[in-house]
Order: structure tokens, then sequence, then C-alpha cells
């Protein structure tokens, strides 16, 4: 970081982090360079779903990350996982939830099943259905039916977009024809 600065490169980096790597020494240097946009890989903030798919962080240590993070200013980007099994919809929201209202900007991916991964080996003990072929994308689990996982996404989607739907409901903007495709079903119109 420190020859970035002195040298003034002018360039600018996605930084991939886990929660447990994170510490305020390391976002205030990288915060000096102003080049790094930080993407932290959450996956979940429940406990049952990072037990079951063996992340080593804990909802403690991601909260702390969060805050560390948000506290930098650096530009941010939470990563979560839809689909691990132990996760709910209900306990999907309250994580979705408590990221956007910290003012993280949202990445969410559904879960692909990794060939040789703990979870592809135990997908049948987690009553996971996905694809039979690669990509091995999940749409199911014991604790999310696929109706869940559709919902959640959603959710996400509508989430991360929180006030710009609150600006067009209120007809302080127009929505775009795909925007409008997206979020009618949401609103029931």
């Amino acid at each position: 970081c420190d020859y970035i600065t002195k040298e003034g490169l002018d360039f600018h980096m996605l930084l991939y982090q886990n929660p447990w790597t994170i510490n305020p020494e390391q976002l205030t240097m990288l915060k000096k360079t102003g080049n790094f946009v930080v993407v932290i890989g959450v996956q979940s903030m429940h406990a049952e779903a990072l037990r079951v798919s063996n992340r080593p962080s804990n909802t403690d240590q991601i909260r702390k990350a969060l805050q560390y993070l948000k506290e930098s200013g650096l530009p941010s980007v939470v990563d979560v996982i839809l689909g691990l099994p132990g996760e709910t919809l209900e306990t999907y929201k309250k994580g979705i939830d408590y990221i956007t209202e910290q003012g993280f900007a949202l990445s969410t991916n559904v879960l692909h099943l990794l060939p040789g991964s703990e979870l592809f080996e135990q997908a049948h003990q987690y009553k996971i259905q996905c694809q039979p072929e690669p990509p091995y994308l999940v749409y199911g689990t014991y604790t999310m039916s696929k109706q869940d996982i559709i919902k959640g996404f959603k959710y996400s989607f509508y989430a991360e977009n929180r006030e710009r739907y609150r600006r067009i409901i209120l007809g302080k903007e127009k929505p775009k024809k795909q925007l409008r495709r997206m979020c009618d079903p949401l609103f029931g119109r």
C-alpha cells in the first residue's frame, strides 16, 4: 500500500477478503491508497448455515468485520450465498436486512456444489436438490424449498435496491421496463 501511495499509481482493484482476516490497521492502509473496493465473503449471517458449510467464521466475527469496514469508509460489497443448508428464508432475509441496513452493497449468488467438496458429498444428508450436471446449481435443501430460494433471490434484489423502489412507489422516479417487470411481482401489481 505504501508503494502504491508513494508512486501515485492510478488503478482500481477488487480485494476479496474473508471476515476473519479483516482488521482496522489493514483497512486504514487500503483506504490511504484510494484504489481498493473490498468484497467480503460473508456467505451467511446465520450460525447454522455457517456451521454446515464449514465456514471458519461466526456471526460475531462477521458483525465485527462489517463494523470495521463501515468505520473505514472503504467502498465495500458483501457477498452472500443463497441456498446454504441450515438457512431458512426468514433467517436469510434477516441477514440481508442487517447487511443492507448497514449501507453495504450486496452481491448474491445461489449455491453451486463443487464436486469433491464436503457439501457435494453430504448432499443427500442435507436433502440438497441441485442440477444433475455442472454447474450443480442448488434449488432446494432441507431448510429451503425451491420457492423459498426464488423468493430469497427476489428479496435480495429488492433489498439492494430498496431506496430506489421507495422513490418509484412514491412516484418520484419512473422505473425502467426491466426494473418494472422485476418489481411488479414483489409489490403485487
